[in-house]
Protein backbone atom coordinates (compact mmCIF):
# COMPACT_ATOMS: atom_id res chain seq x y z
CA UNK A 1 0.00 0.00 0.00
CA UNK A 2 1.55 3.46 -1.05
CA UNK A 3 2.40 5.59 2.08
CA UNK A 4 2.43 2.91 4.77
CA UNK A 5 3.90 4.56 7.91
CA UNK A 6 4.15 8.11 6.40
CA UNK A 7 2.44 10.88 7.59
CA UNK A 8 -0.62 12.00 5.38
CA UNK A 9 0.14 15.09 2.89
CA UNK A 10 -2.23 18.10 3.06
CA UNK A 11 -3.51 17.08 -0.43
CA UNK A 12 -4.39 13.32 0.78
CA UNK A 13 -6.15 14.63 3.54
CA UNK A 14 -7.78 17.38 1.88
CA UNK A 15 -9.18 15.38 -0.83
CA UNK A 16 -10.46 12.52 1.47
CA UNK A 17 -11.88 14.94 4.51
CA UNK A 18 -13.73 16.81 1.21
CA UNK A 19 -15.28 13.85 -0.74
CA UNK A 20 -16.73 11.99 2.82
CA UNK A 21 -18.24 15.50 3.52
CA UNK A 22 -19.46 16.45 -0.03
CA UNK A 23 -20.41 12.86 -0.61
CA UNK A 24 -22.45 12.95 2.37
CA UNK A 25 -24.38 16.12 1.66
CA UNK A 26 -25.16 15.45 -1.68
CA UNK A 27 -26.48 12.21 -0.59
CA UNK A 28 -28.40 13.84 2.21
CA UNK A 29 -29.75 16.53 0.52
CA UNK A 30 -30.51 14.41 -2.89
CA UNK A 31 -27.95 15.78 -5.23
CA UNK A 32 -29.04 14.28 -8.70
CA UNK A 33 -25.42 14.76 -10.72
CA UNK A 34 -24.13 12.85 -7.84
CA UNK A 35 -24.41 9.23 -9.79
CA UNK A 36 -21.82 10.47 -12.14
CA UNK A 37 -19.42 11.30 -10.10
CA UNK A 38 -19.59 7.98 -8.20
CA UNK A 39 -19.56 6.16 -11.30
CA UNK A 40 -16.46 7.54 -12.17
CA UNK A 41 -15.00 7.47 -9.08
CA UNK A 42 -15.87 3.88 -8.94
CA UNK A 43 -13.52 3.59 -12.21
CA UNK A 44 -10.85 5.40 -11.29
CA UNK A 45 -10.10 3.85 -8.38
CA UNK A 46 -10.91 0.46 -9.85
CA UNK A 47 -7.56 1.23 -12.46
CA UNK A 48 -5.69 3.02 -9.12
CA UNK A 49 -5.88 -0.06 -6.81
CA UNK A 50 -5.10 -2.30 -9.71
CA UNK A 51 -2.24 -0.26 -9.70
CA UNK A 52 -1.07 -0.80 -6.57
CA UNK A 53 -1.92 -4.36 -6.15
CA UNK A 54 0.91 -5.23 -9.14
CA UNK A 55 3.22 -2.66 -7.28
CA UNK A 56 2.68 -4.45 -3.93
CA UNK A 57 3.25 -7.97 -5.57
CA UNK A 58 6.42 -6.43 -6.81
CA UNK A 59 5.27 -5.37 -10.37
CA UNK A 60 6.51 -1.82 -11.83
CA UNK A 61 3.80 -1.32 -13.71
CA UNK A 62 3.92 2.04 -16.06
CA UNK A 63 1.51 4.85 -16.30
CA UNK A 64 1.32 5.85 -12.39
CA UNK A 65 1.54 9.77 -13.37
CA UNK A 66 -1.59 9.36 -16.63
CA UNK A 67 -3.27 7.45 -13.02
CA UNK A 68 -3.25 10.87 -11.61
CA UNK A 69 -4.12 12.59 -14.80
CA UNK A 70 -6.96 10.62 -14.71
CA UNK A 71 -8.19 12.06 -11.35
CA UNK A 72 -7.61 15.57 -12.79
CA UNK A 73 -9.60 15.06 -15.72
CA UNK A 74 -12.50 13.38 -13.38
CA UNK A 75 -12.54 16.82 -11.08
CA UNK A 76 -12.72 18.62 -14.19
CA UNK A 77 -15.77 16.41 -15.77
CA UNK A 78 -17.07 17.12 -12.30
CA UNK A 79 -16.67 21.10 -12.78
CA UNK A 80 -18.37 20.98 -15.92
CA UNK A 81 -21.28 18.92 -14.82
CA UNK A 82 -21.85 21.16 -11.58
CA UNK A 83 -21.48 24.52 -13.79
CA UNK A 84 -24.22 22.83 -16.56
CA UNK A 85 -26.48 21.93 -13.52
CA UNK A 86 -26.02 25.32 -11.70
CA UNK A 87 -26.82 27.32 -14.96
CA UNK A 88 -29.88 25.31 -16.88
CA UNK A 89 -32.59 26.33 -15.50
CA UNK A 90 -35.10 23.86 -13.30
CA UNK A 91 -32.73 21.04 -12.97
CA UNK A 92 -32.11 21.90 -8.95
CA UNK A 93 -34.23 23.21 -6.11
CA UNK A 94 -32.04 26.67 -4.48
CA UNK A 95 -31.18 24.39 -2.02
CA UNK A 96 -29.43 21.79 -4.50
CA UNK A 97 -28.08 24.62 -6.31
CA UNK A 98 -26.54 26.40 -3.05
CA UNK A 99 -25.18 22.97 -1.99
CA UNK A 100 -23.16 22.95 -5.55
CA UNK A 101 -21.46 26.09 -4.80
CA UNK A 102 -20.39 24.79 -1.83
CA UNK A 103 -19.22 21.81 -3.67
CA UNK A 104 -17.48 23.98 -6.04
CA UNK A 105 -15.79 25.85 -3.33
CA UNK A 106 -14.03 22.19 -2.72
CA UNK A 107 -13.21 21.44 -5.92
CA UNK A 108 -11.44 24.34 -7.45
CA UNK A 109 -8.41 24.34 -4.78
CA UNK A 110 -8.53 20.51 -5.32
CA UNK A 111 -7.99 20.35 -9.02
CA UNK A 112 -5.22 23.16 -8.55
CA UNK A 113 -3.68 21.10 -5.44
CA UNK A 114 -3.81 17.89 -8.05
CA UNK A 115 -2.41 19.67 -10.83
CA UNK A 116 0.64 20.91 -8.48
CA UNK A 117 1.04 17.82 -7.49
CA UNK A 118 1.34 16.62 -10.62
CA UNK A 119 3.81 19.16 -11.89
CA UNK A 120 5.94 18.54 -9.02
CA UNK A 121 5.90 14.86 -9.29
CA UNK A 122 6.19 14.61 -12.96
CA UNK A 123 7.11 17.53 -14.20
CA UNK A 124 11.05 16.86 -12.89
CA UNK A 125 13.02 16.06 -16.10
CA UNK A 126 15.16 12.50 -16.07
CA UNK A 127 18.69 12.80 -15.64
CA UNK A 128 20.12 11.35 -18.45
CA UNK A 129 23.07 9.29 -17.47
CA UNK A 130 26.42 9.36 -19.73
CA UNK A 131 28.87 6.23 -20.40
Amino acid sequence: MPNVGRKATFLQTYHHAGAITTMWVGCYFGSPQLIFYVVENSIIHTLMYTYYALTAMGYAPPGKRYLTHLQIFQFLIGLVFIALYITLPGCLTPLQRNLLFVMLSYLIPLIYLFIDFSIKTYGKKRKVKTI
